[in-house]
């Protein structure tokens, strides 16, 4: 690497209720039945059940902490 190069790193940190929604809204996405261009996805496609930790509603309530790190080569 030449002197001067950058490398940006970025981090970030999120709580166990953001971690369990985007995991079963993934799979949620993986498993549907037809895929965005409307072509059969999933001939076996069940209904997936997403996380929500949000009592009487549907949602989350989670946290997400970013952080950003600049390494420069010397």
């Amino acid at each position: 690497m030449l002197p001067g190069t950058q490398l940006v790193l970025n981090v970030s940190s999120v709580s166990q209720a953001y971690d369990r929604y985007i995991k079963t809204a993934i799979t949620s996405l993986s498993n549907r039945l037809v895929n965005s261009n409307g072509a059969l996805n999933n001939p076996f496609y069940e209904p997936t059940n997403v996380y929500s930790n949000v009592q009487n509603g549907l949602g989350i309530l989670g946290s997400v902490n970013n952080r950003q790190h600049i390494l420069v080569q010397n």
